[in-house]
């Protein structure tokens, strides 16, 4: 039946064949992708949480093979290095609290940056599943009215309107629907289901953020009251 179809109709079912092979690729990817990512996340939380101190964790020299919270805490890290360079090279007297509060806002950012950057790799090709679901119903109802209007077409020429004439048109119709439907439906409920994955990510990333800050806060104040505690001794 397919191979007696019309071109317009091989070329419908063709650029539906191509978002069913896309969207079943971006599904494999996505599924290994965020197993990867919750198993990484669960590692590195373990060995975070038994770290004797914020400033002994140590992180994996690799960014593209960790998670996200990994990556989180190595640019968390990095600023507190950063800020307490800062901090070291100036005298005690002259460290303000609008300095400190500038730099804890750096961090902040910073934090924040990288667990945007993080969300964009988890929401990466999404789109085209979102692409595929909304596409393909209407692809489908193409070929529906092409295949509808070829049956027509054919009872004009051919004056009758015998199942012999009319059964190919309307073959032609239902298959490109059907083939519509059944590609998007699995487009759409795996976008949904990595989106909401995807935001669980985020969420996870931004409330590990807030905990590394407070870290940060907590270890350079607690360094600053250190060194002023030794030097009025």
């Amino acid at each position: 039946m397919i191979a007696k179809a019309d071109m317009m109709t091989l070329f419908i079912l063709s650029v539906i064949s191509f978002f069913s092979v896309g969207s079943l690729a971006v599904i494999v990817i996505k599924l290994k992708a965020f197993r990867q990512t919750a198993a990484h996340n669960a590692r590195f939380l373990s060995t975070f949480n038994q770290a004797s101190d914020f400033a002994t964790v140590t992180v994996s020299p690799m960014p593209e093979k960790c998670g996200t919270l990994e990556n989180v805490c190595r640019a968390g890290l990095s600023e507190f290095n950063r800020v307490l360079k800062s901090l070291m090279h100036q005298s005690q007297d002259k460290i303000s609290s609008f300095f400190i509060e500038s730099q804890f806002s750096i961090v902040k950012d910073q934090l924040e940056k990288t667990v945007s950057e993080e969300v964009q790799k988890t929401d990466r090709y999404l789109v085209f599943l979102a692409i595929t679901g909304s596409t393909c119903p209407l692809l489908g109802l193409l070929g529906t009215v092409w295949g509808i209007t070829h049956a027509f077409t054919d009872i004009g020429k051919m004056g009758s309107a015998s199942l012999n004439i009319v059964a190919p048109g309307i073959a032609e119709a239902l298959i490109t629907t059907i083939w519509g439907i059944a590609v998007a439906l699995p487009a759409v409920i795996s976008y949904n289901y990595f989106t909401n994955r995807a935001r669980q990510f985020e969420d996870e990333g931004y409330n590990f953020s807030s905990h590394l800050l407070n870290l940060v806060k907590i270890n350079l104040f607690s360094l600053l009251y250190k060194n002023r505690e030794e030097a009025s001794s």
